[in-house]
């Protein structure tokens, strides 16, 4: 997790990456880069604060793991006062960008919306499935998704979803070539689409 400039948005981001999260009290926008992997982006309504995540699932032996990521993106907004019934989600991620990845990618979607069905908190938007990496921008005051859909070359994609598996079979361990083939990602690419979620 770190802090960056964004040019395209002209201010600063917090950057997450797999097995992350990040609660913003006082309004900081939040960057992710999504696969197969999914995020929630939450938001309390009445104190104008939210939180964003980034995990997947590849087998059921990382559910634990994962739904510890989301209950410690819940806990930072009661730590700011939040009460549930005040927040609401959007969840993103899943995409199918090779056959080895389309149950993992439903899996993934599948759980966020269970998880958040069994808490009790309200699915207010979704953007999830294509075979499309997102760049994801959220803005938590105003509860604002920006959207990126891309499609980097096939050897920079294939060598960053390779280094996320293996820091999965780690446990996020190894976080530090993630973050490297993020950024590799973000000098290459070239947005196809932009979408603002509401």
């Amino acid at each position: 997790m770190y802090c960056f400039f964004d040019e395209s948005q002209k201010r600063e981001f917090i950057n997450i990456s797999p097995g992350e999260y990040f609660v913003s009290g006082k309004g900081m926008p939040i960057y992710t880069l999504l696969s197969t992997c999914i995020s929630i982006a939450l938001f309390d309504s009445n104190l104008e604060i939210g939180g964003l995540n980034h995990f997947m699932i590849s087998n059921p032996e990382e559910m634990k793991d994962e739904a510890q990521n989301i209950e410690l993106l819940l806990e930072g907004l009661y730590k700011l006062g939040s009460k549930k019934k005040n927040i609401e989600a959007k969840i993103i991620g899943g995409s199918v960008l090779c056959e080895e990845d389309e149950i993992p990618a439903l899996a993934n979607v599948r759980f966020a919306e269970e998880f958040l069905a069994a808490e009790k908190i309200r699915i207010s938007n979704t953007s999830t499935g294509g075979n499309m990496i997102r760049e994801v921008y959220y803005y938590p005051q105003k509860f604002k998704l920006l959207i990126r859909k891309i499609q980097p070359p096939n050897d920079i994609l294939n060598s960053q979803i390779l280094a996320y598996r293996e820091s999965l079979q780690t446990k996020y361990a190894v976080k530090s070539s993630i973050s490297n083939s993020y950024n590799l990602f973000r000098r290459i690419i070239k947005p196809k689409a932009e979408k603002m979620v509401g």
